[in-house]
């Protein structure tokens, strides 16, 4: 993502860009103050720009987020194709293995995540379920757009039962059509309490 405009927009706005402990920029911050600022009505110079059909393709992209279609004849659909639940489970499990095992993810707000065996196990765990899991499992299929098209909604405490592997929760939220009906999901990332990295490990329905 070119963060570029963010620097153009703090000095046009007389906003001081804020900055970690090391004197570099802190993106993040910046970036939230960006969001808060738009939310509020705020626009650029660039933003009032004369030329009426960029304006209109400008708000169709801040407004509309992009939607991400669930294929029924991706890869990994066709490899569940017959198979039994838990089979289901294994294929899924494998398949999200050979796509994000070892490979570092980076969400669109510069934060680094990769997926683990364990984190892959959950994530094809979920394909299980009676009513969800072919929904579930046309999500994971796409997982890398799913990725692409995610953004930062909010963090959040850990819950109880996860003390024990995470110190945060971020969340990123992402709108998905499956067979005509869309949703919106959350891809949870969690910073792991004894690396400090992050790691994708669940996808959960928007609220």
């Amino acid at each position: 993502m070119d963060i570029g405009f963010l620097f153009g927009w703090a000095k046009e706005q007389g906003v001081k860009v804020p900055t970690k402990s090391d004197g570099s920029a802190n993106i993040y911050e910046l970036f939230a103050l960006y969001n808060e600022w738009k939310k509020k009505g705020g626009e650029s110079k660039a933003d009032r720009s004369d030329d009426g059909s960029n304006n209109e393709k400008q708000n169709d992209k801040d407004d509309k987020p992009e939607v991400v279609e669930l294929d029924e004849n991706s890869e990994l659909m066709r490899r569940v194709e017959g198979l039994s639940r838990k089979e289901r489970v294994k294929a899924v499990e494998n398949y999200l293995r050979e796509v994000l095992g070892g490979k570092e993810i980076t969400f669109h707000d510069g934060i680094k995540a990769t997926v683990t065996g364990r984190d892959a196990d959950k994530l094809a765990r979920d394909t299980y379920h009676a009513e969800k899991g072919e929904r579930r499992t046309a999500e994971l299929s796409e997982v890398e757009k799913l990725i692409d098209a995610a953004r930062f909604v909010k963090k959040s405490e850990v819950t109880e039962h996860n003390k024990d592997r995470f110190s945060e929760f971020r969340y990123y939220r992402v709108a998905t059509r499956y067979k005509g009906e869309e949703e919106e999901l959350l891809l949870n990332v969690g910073r792991n309490i004894h690396t400090n990295k992050y790691q994708f490990y669940a996808i959960t329905s928007s609220i």
